[in-house]
Parts: structure tokens; sequence; C-alpha cells
């Protein structure tokens, strides 16, 4: 999980979170139902803490591949591109704009 508040010892405003691939298939339906249900957990927490978000990214991962998600109020979005380890400016240029995608938090 990644939180938008750092060096915190207790976790505020999940931002985005990392699910492990099992068996390294990025594509497969459980990795991406866990991510999917982490993403509307971080989303809840948000709204409980009163620092609601507009959307949580999720990211399905297994080290090579990577799968990004994003969940908007109801709606999950998952990008068209895998990325590889091997493509690593794209990979850090798409975990770049899920950071900017959100305002400092204070």
């Amino acid at each position: 999980m990644i939180a938008g508040k750092p060096q915190l010892l207790h976790i505020q405003a999940p931002l985005c979170c990392v699910v492990e691939a099992k068996l390294g298939a990025v594509t497969d339906n459980n990795n991406i139902a866990q991510c999917i249900a982490e993403m509307y957990a971080a989303q809840l927490f948000n709204e409980q803490k009163q620092t609601p978000m507009s959307a949580v990214h999720g990211i399905v991962t297994s080290g090579f591949d990577w799968l990004f998600m994003r969940l908007q109020q109801q709606k999950v979005e998952q990008h068209p591109n895998i990325y590889s380890i091997a493509q690593l400016s794209e990979l850090l240029g798409a975990l770049q704009q899920i950071i900017d995608y959100y305002p400092p938090l204070r």
C-alpha cells in the first residue's frame, strides 16, 4: 500500500494498493479481484477518515510484469498495457503518473 503521508507509523489516506501476482500471472482473475477488493477497502478507509480521494489506484505485479488499475467511485478501469521491467522508463512513468494524480496531503 502506498499512502499520501510519508514517515507515519500508521496508515493515512491510501492512494495505491499493490498486489503480488501469484504464479506470475498479472492477468489472473484472482489477482485482479484481490486488487479491486484492496482498492475498495482503501476507498472506504479514506472516506471513514474524512480524506476521500477522487480515485484509488491498484497495481498487480509479478515483479517483472505490471498491470495498473484505478477505482473511481464504483468503476474500475484497467490500463490496456501491461508494463514489463524491461520497459523501465515506461514503467517508472506510469508510477509517476499515479504520484502526480494526487495533490500533496497535509
